[in-house]
């Protein structure tokens, strides 16, 4: 089926390279439209690294009832089926533009539907293909986690004529337990735009479940199939202005000393030598706190007067430092190189800043109104954020850690002043600087996109790349519930509705989103909040990650969290004890 969209797609005329509007295409069945931006330069990304950045959503679906496999996936086509008609760009397909004159172009493409159209001879015969073709039924028997590191190995390339987005459903425990997915290119939509389309999906299955045997009932056959070619999105930069100058900092941060991840060639092992599979290289690490842990995380944002954000942040910030100068330490002393523990000193000692190279900026809230209002909850697909670096204050970064006989040791457990005043207090004013980030400057990496775009998967774009570590990219997304997001059924927000009339044919007690994280030389982490509960996904790969350093990173990490964790509850004991007195 692909060949055969690829084929056809193959057979048009040249699209003028500013072609950023999908157009009707010659034969009046698609619309058509060139990848642009930051969208083209995230399809070379995948399909040059195997699909890297793959995005998916994963939910656990309990039900108060059983429910058979044909009722589960009858429900759930209708529901997937509605999806497309709020929000089409799911159902793009992504095909390369082979004659064209610049390497690296990419054809999106959206078949028409509609019964007795003059567009289309098929009908509703395009609808109900695509819908075989994203939507399967999983016999396999795996656990929550075994499917979401499934989904890690799950995509295909831009180049293949594949639709945009897939779904897939599978058994859960037993049968009130079903296990939803859906996965998506990163060119498809950005995390955001993944899991606001997910939160949609599920409240159709719900309407599905509650509506289907109601005279009023409508199916997705009787949806005015054609009007939602108005949600047709075009190229990113057509949705937001080009507007705003960055803001000036004195000094230029990025001018000043940075602490060098690799001042001389590692020659640590990674955990994985094998450069060849598609598969398995992806690492995940999750942890989930309890709810009471949760809230004492949120009281510590409150005592401190920052977001959860920052907070995430500093501990991220201090874990990344932890682990890249423990890793130096330990390898100058594995080679008993006393130079080269000097070098690690020195550089420790002079560096003025601390590079987080790749902060994600979310640029939704500059989308012009008539977009907003047009896509509403379901979102314009694509990537909507641009990427900044943040350089982050060595003076208060040596306040919490210190090297001493060759390790580095976290003084702030003892001085938790260090944290709270110096840290925190700087990734705060970093963060709000990033926050004014203007849209100008997602225009400005869309120019960038395009320029960098003809070179990759050559030797000339792995030479620009560069070859030192990236560190840590660090996601909070917040609550879930709190953004709008997956509130229908969160087991702690329907609490009130259960045993009554309201009560909702089912619940999500465990979600998660993420990416495939093969081949890429950062570890990604993602947090976020859900049913009173805060997750951490820490993301990287065997190939570029050894044992030593991935277990380094992910236990300074959640030791943070259990630091200031330790530190709510101790003085919520000092607090009682004043009290009783």
């Amino acid at each position: 089926m692909a060949a055969l969209v690829e084929q056809r797609s193959l057979q048009k005329p040249q699209l003028p390279h500013s072609h950023l509007e999908f157009t009707l295409s010659p034969d009046r069945t698609q619309y058509i439209r060139r990848a642009h931006g930051r969208e083209r330069s995230s399809a070379c990304t995948s399909q040059y690294s195997d699909g890297n950045m793959h995005q998916y959503g994963i939910g656990i679906l309990e039900f108060k009832e059983s429910v058979s496999q044909p009722e589960m996936f009858k429900h759930a086509r209708a529901a997937w089926m509605k999806l497309r008609f709020q929000a089409p760009w799911m159902a793009y397909r992504c095909s390369s533009i082979k004659d064209d004159p610049e390497p690296n172009a990419f054809l999106l493409s959206y078949d028409i539907i509609g019964r007795n159209s003059k567009m289309t001879q098929n009908g509703f015969q395009n609808l109900e293909e695509w819908a075989d073709d994203t939507l399967m039924m999983r016999d396999e028997v795996r656990t929550f986690d075994e499917w979401e590191m499934w989904l890690k190995d799950h995509f295909w390339r831009p180049s293949e004529g594949h639709f945009g987005m897939e779904s897939h459903i599978a058994w859960g425990a037993d049968d009130k337990h079903w296990i939803v997915m859906s996965s998506a290119p990163h060119m498809t939509a950005d995390a955001r735009g993944v899991f606001s389309l997910f939160d949609l999906y599920m409240k159709l299955v719900t309407k599905e479940f509650q509506d289907s045997k109601k005279a009023t009932y409508v199916p997705p056959e009787r949806y005015p199939w054609g009007d939602e070619i108005s949600k047709l999105t075009p190229a990113a930069t057509t949705l937001l202005p080009d507007v705003g100058t960055e803001p000036v900092l004195n000094p230029d941060p990025s001018k000043l000393v940075q602490f060098d991840r690799q001042p001389f060639p590692s020659t640590v092992v990674p955990i994985s030598t094998d450069t060849t599979s598609l598969y398995g290289d992806s690492l995940l690490n999750k942890i989930a706190l309890s709810q009471t842990d949760t809230r004492a995380i949120t009281l510590a944002c409150s005592k401190a007067k920052c977001t959860l954000t920052v907070l995430l942040n500093s501990i991220l910030l201090l874990a990344d430092v932890e682990k890249a100068v423990g890793m130096l330490l330990a390898e100058a002393k594995k080679q008993n190189s006393p130079k080269m523990m000097a070098l690690v000193e020195e550089n420790w000692y002079k560096a003025e800043v601390w590079c987080i190279q790749i902060n994600p900026v979310d640029m939704r809230g500059y989308v012009y109104p008539r977009y907003q209002t047009l896509h509403g909850s379901s979102t314009s697909g694509g990537i909507l954020n641009v990427m900044v670096p943040t350089y982050h204050s060595m003076t208060a970064i040596r306040k919490c850690l210190t090297i001493k006989d060759g390790k580095i040791h976290r003084t702030w457990y003892s001085n938790p002043s260090a944290f709270w005043v110096d840290v925190i207090q700087d990734t705060q004013a970093l963060l709000k600087i990033v926050a004014k980030t203007p849209p100008s400057l997602f225009h400005k990496s869309a120019v960038m996109s395009e320029q960098f775009a003809p070179l990759m998967g050559t030797v000339s774009a792995d030479a620009m790349m560069g070859t030192k570590p990236l560190g840590m990219i660090p996601s909070s997304i917040g609550s879930m519930e709190r953004l709008g997001l997956y509130r229908d059924f969160s087991p702690l927000y329907q609490k009130s509705k259960m045993g009554t009339d309201a009560e909702p044919p089912y619940l999500i007690p465990q979600m998660a989103v993420g990416g495939r994280s093969h081949n890429t030389p950062a570890v990604t982490v993602t947090i976020w909040e859900y049913n009173g509960s805060m997750v951490m996904n820490t993301q990287g790969s065997k190939r570029h990650q050894n044992a030593e350093g991935w277990d380094m990173f992910c236990s300074a990490a959640i030791d943070g969290f259990k630091q200031v964790i330790k530190g709510v509850l101790a003085s919520q004991r000092s607090e009682g004890a004043r009290a009783a007195l």
